[in-house]
């Protein structure tokens, strides 16, 4: 048992700022978001105890202060650093 991970490219609306965004998942069905060169903000922990929202699915926020954040291509298969796996 373990976690998938698959990595996209991300934007910033509003700024253009380029990065990465990670989004995991494992077989119990748990989820985690993390967002590479952008600042990784928790969840509201009134959200995370009523279950609207997983502890682990960070928000996203640019250097320029926005937080309009959207994912982009796809990339691939990665590891918990973002390293892509090699395809056979």
């Amino acid at each position: 048992m373990g976690w998938e991970r698959i990595k996209y490219e991300a934007v910033c609306e509003d700024c253009g700022h380029n990065g990465f965004v990670i989004i995991a998942d494992d077989d119990w069905g748990r989820s985690q978001t993390t967002w590479i060169d952008f600042e990784n903000q928790a969840p509201n922990p009134q959200a995370v105890a009523r279950k609207k929202a997983d502890a682990r699915d960070c928000k996203p926020l640019c250097k320029c202060g926005s937080s309009k954040v959207i994912r982009g291509n796809f990339l691939g298969s990665c590891d918990y650093q973002g390293n892509l796996h090699e395809n056979p």
